[in-house]
């Protein structure tokens, strides 16, 4: 067994600094995302002043913004599993940049609307790309943590988001500075990845050794010194199958997968919740506390120092269950169909649901009394604390399904939980005017419980679902390859008696 250890080549060639700097890189695309919706929203009423329209109005443009971040993402993702990941980044930051300049420019309600659209079109793929490239460089022994970092991002600017808001629109081009601030910093992001970010897509480089055939699939840094891959270094049995540019909406069919429907639906769930609290949290403490908005904004603080700890530490317990039960059953692999990888990865997901469950419910109701303000941010913080947690579990989790599309399949999550957020956040508005703040964030905690069939049927059947998913996918190529020797023998049979015709020729000419 160590003999045949020793033979593997490694998963990635990229360890250490390299590998934790292309995480980073991938963080900050996915806090780009992040940063750029929870940016817009404090200024909401000074655009709909500036612009001469409704608050109602004004709020279709957060609407469009979802409805384009839940669908382009499929068909960026299914690009980047087909032709890498650098292209793609390329491509969706420049989006994202012409956008961002077109907005600081506009003066219309419509332009506005078609804008928003667009810059969503350039930044809402970046969640899934990111999960996709740490699934390229981390192998699944060390992908809690790494890819805890990446999520973690996406719900730390939510925190900061509105502080930053509060600072930039107070100067003379007001909220049009948000946008010039964001365009430098995808101006930046963009720049690092021109340069420095090498491709990681299995299918393009393996780990790393193979050789890109395309310029744009090299950074400028290996253009200019000519970097040149000895063929004798390259590990090629680490390429992944390549993989065709498919039909975007193709990629959705991996939802019609029983394994993969029960997490996207349990994950979305708790998302969907989240959101739900997190919606009215800025209103609720300018209205009950009388704060004034950069304030609340740094109430927002807890919620994502909550968020960045729950996603790291649960990163790294979940690392160490991983490698605590393949050491147990004697797996030096990554991959193996009896690797009961559905239990190690939920194993813990009950315990982060109580502090999840219970601040939700202690959070709506200090509103209420009005006790002090300290009460309500530390609850906040185990709200950020609980559901990154559960998020980041379910996140490697999915990942872990399709390590080979894992653009894709993160891309089919990003629609799921996006669309079950929007229905949230519209839901939560009516049953707090109905019924108080209190009693909706109770109800939102007694929706923790809806997840819990999906959980249970992860745990009992996913295992099994996935091995039988995987034989077929295995039978399929397995066929393919047959079908491909099969014309390849028609092929060789069909050119015998041609060369056959040659020889006899030949025989005929001497013969004379």
């Amino acid at each position: 067994m160590e003999g045949d250890k020793e033979e593997q080549p490694p998963y990635s060639i990229y360890v250490g600094g390299e590998r934790l700097a292309l995480v980073i890189v991938a963080g900050i695309a996915v806090f780009m995302s992040s940063f750029t919706v929870s940016t817009y929203f404090p200024e909401l009423p000074q655009i709909a002043r500036e612009l001469g329209v409704s608050n109602e109005k004004i709020n279709i443009t957060v609407t469009v913004y979802f409805i384009m971040q839940g669908l382009t993402p499929m068909l960026w993702c299914s690009l980047a599993d087909s032709i890498g990941r650098r292209p793609v980044y390329i491509a969706t930051y420049t989006v994202f940049l012409i956008a961002n300049i077109a907005i600081s420019v506009t003066d219309s309600y419509a332009s506005l609307m078609i804008l928003r659209m667009l810059q969503a079109t350039g930044s809402a793929a970046s969640v899934s790309i990111g999960a996709g490239t740490v699934a390229d460089v981390v192998d699944r022994e060390s992908r809690g943590l790494y890819l805890g970092i990446v999520v973690s991002m996406s719900m730390v600017a939510p925190a900061i988001a509105p502080v930053l808001s509060g600072v930039l629109s107070v100067s003379s081009y007001g909220w049009r500075t948000i946008f010039l601030f964001l365009l430098a910093l995808g101006f930046a992001e963009l720049m690092v990845i021109l340069v420095w970010m090498p491709e990681t897509g299995r299918n393009i480089v393996g780990n790393g050794t193979v050789a890109p055939k395309k310029w744009y699939s090299k950074p400028l840094i290996d253009i200019i010194k000519k970097k040149e891959w000895p063929p004798e270094k390259e590990q090629r049995s680490t390429l992944a199958p390549p993989r065709p540019m498919q039909n975007p909406l193709k990629s959705f069919l991996i939802i019609t997968q029983k394994d993969v429907c029960v997490t996207l639906l349990m994950c979305g769930i708790f998302y969907a919740i989240y959101c739900g609290v997190t919606v009215g949290a800025s209103s609720n403490f300018a209205e009950v506390y009388n704060l004034p908005t950069l304030k609340v904004g740094l109430c927002f603080l807890p919620l994502g120092c909550g968020s960045a700890s729950g996603s790291v530490l649960s990163g790294r317990i979940m690392d160490y269950d991983y490698r605590k039960k393949a050491a147990e059953l004697g797996y030096n692999l990554n991959q193996n169909d009896n690797f009961p990888l559905e239990h190690t990865r939920l194993k813990r997901l009950r315990y982060y649901i109580v502090p999840f469950f219970g601040a939700m419910i202690a959070f709506g109701w200090t509103f209420r009394s009005s006790i002090s303000l300290a009460v309500p941010l530390v609850m906040i913080y185990f709200v950020g604390f609980g559901f990154m947690s559960i998020y980041t579990l379910t996140q490697v989790l999915i990942t872990d399904l399709y390590p080979n599309q894992a653009v894709s399949i993160n891309a089919t999550n990003n629609l799921v939980r996006c669309w079950l957020a929007a229905v949230s956040a519209a839901v939560v508005s009516i049953i707090k005017a109905r019924i108080g703040i209190a009693w909706t964030y109770t109800l939102l905690a007694l929706l923790c419980f809806a997840g819990a069939p999906f959980l249970f049927a992860e745990l009992k059947w996913g295992p099994q679902w996935r091995r039988e998913r995987n034989a077929k996918a295995r039978m399929a190529e397995e066929e393919k390859e047959a079908a491909e020797e099969r014309a390849l023998s028609a092929e060789d049979v069909n050119q015998v008696p041609d060369k056959q015709d040659d020889v006899d020729g030949s025989d005929e000419k001497g013969a004379k």
